[in-house]
């Protein structure tokens, strides 16, 4: 699988230690960047440059404009940090604003569509991960025997890999 190919996945797969190892070492070679692996900021922001230097969107504004997503936000879109992602997010609030893009794909409704399902299952897995937080680690223990940890934060994070094996 090469660097866009990762590029493309979901967050979490994105994120997982091989293709993570592959996105760190495109990030030094490419750009000549380093990242905190453990600072999701930092693995946000080497995300969307390896997406903007393999020119990865499909999405352009008109007028090379610059947004706000919203009021209350302080994220922006602009054609210099746009990615797929940004873009369905930016449609999410509003499909009308479609019109201020000169280029998008034709399948960009779905997109949007596919965006809210992905959310729910983010939101899940969320709210998941909160039950699983308010939890002692005796109980973490009891309930998963399998998994050896030392610390709350790691034992929770060893139950999502788990089950999604």
């Amino acid at each position: 699988m090469d660097i866009k190919d990762i590029l493309e996945l979901p967050f979490h797969l994105m994120t997982k230690q091989e293709n993570l190892r592959g996105l760190v070492g495109a990030y030094k070679e490419e750009l000549g960047r380093e990242v905190c692996v453990s600072c999701p900021s930092s693995l946000n922001e080497m995300i969307i440059n390896l997406k903007k230097h393999y020119n990865m969107s499909d999405f352009r504004i008109k007028n090379n404009g610059y947004y706000r997503l919203s009021k209350e936000s302080s994220k922006t879109i602009n054609n210099n940090i746009i990615t797929n992602e940004l873009a369905i997010d930016f449609l999410q609030i509003d499909p009308d604003r479609i019109k201020v893009f000169e280029a998008y794909p034709e399948n960009w409704k779905e997109m949007v569509e596919g965006k809210d399902e992905e959310f729910e299952d983010t939101t899940e897995q969320e709210v998941e991960r909160e039950i699983l937080k308010e939890m002692k680690m005796p109980e973490l223990r009891e309930k998963y025997p399998n998994i050896k940890a030392t610390s709350k934060q790691d034992f929770i994070t060893e139950i999502f890999k788990y089950k999604e094996a």
